[in-house]
């Protein structure tokens, strides 16, 4: 009788340590297991949202949900815990390229988030704290390649040095932030010209 109490209270510990490798398009995450290997689809009738939550038959939804454009191919991957997405959300064009790939904790928005043009190019790289506040560096781009802004942030506040640029490369903003202030060039104005490839303003 000691044998299987022992044995039983061995299984139940090593259950709640289990540590799964789940594979989201091209990302593999390892985390702890608390998000069942359910999947759902978004046409599922039994499926609703709520003030936010996501619900399946009546109770908030844990698992992945799914879903899909008319030609049946993926348009996204959510993970979902107790109705709010928690872990991996991927996203891809109707042709089957990389949309975008965002990661949430308790509904918020947190570590690095991705973006893609349909050509593959880099869209926006966004960074984020645990409150979901941008922190960090943000970067986005025009299709073409060029650079369209790289902003600086904490807690959600720009903060440092601020930049953006036009498609064709010339310079549209050259800022920096100290203490909620901002100095430098704000945007362009009819009276100054900013040539390409520099930042100082001329009149």
């Amino acid at each position: 009788m000691r044998f299987y109490t022992l044995f039983f209270s061995l299984f139940i510990f090593s259950c709640s340590e289990v540590v799964k490798e789940e594979s989201f398009g091209d990302v593999t995450t390892q985390q702890p297991s608390i998000i069942p290997a359910i999947q759902v689809y978004a046409s599922n009738t039994d499926t609703d949202v709520k003030n936010g939550i996501l619900y399946y038959k009546d109770t908030p939804y844990s698992g992945v949900y799914i879903v899909k454009f008319k030609n049946d191919r993926i348009k996204s991957k959510s993970q979902y815990l107790k109705g709010i997405k928690e872990g991996c959300t991927n996203k891809w064009y109707a042709d089957g390229k990389k949309f975008e790939q965002r990661y949430y904790s308790n509904g918020h928005k947190v570590g690095v988030h991705t973006g893609w043009w349909n050509s593959g190019a880099k869209k926006f790289s966004y960074h984020f704290n645990d409150l979901g506040q941008y922190q960090g560096s943000l970067t986005e781009w025009y299709n073409n390649g060029q650079v369209f802004r790289e902003f600086n942030y904490v807690n959600g506040r720009e903060n440092g040095a601020q930049k953006a640029w036009k498609a064709n490369g010339n310079i549209k903003a050259n800022y920096e932030v100290v203490n909620g202030e901002r100095y430098g060039l704000i945007g362009l104005k009819k009276c100054f010209t900013v040539k390409k490839g520099q930042d100082k303003v001329t009149r």
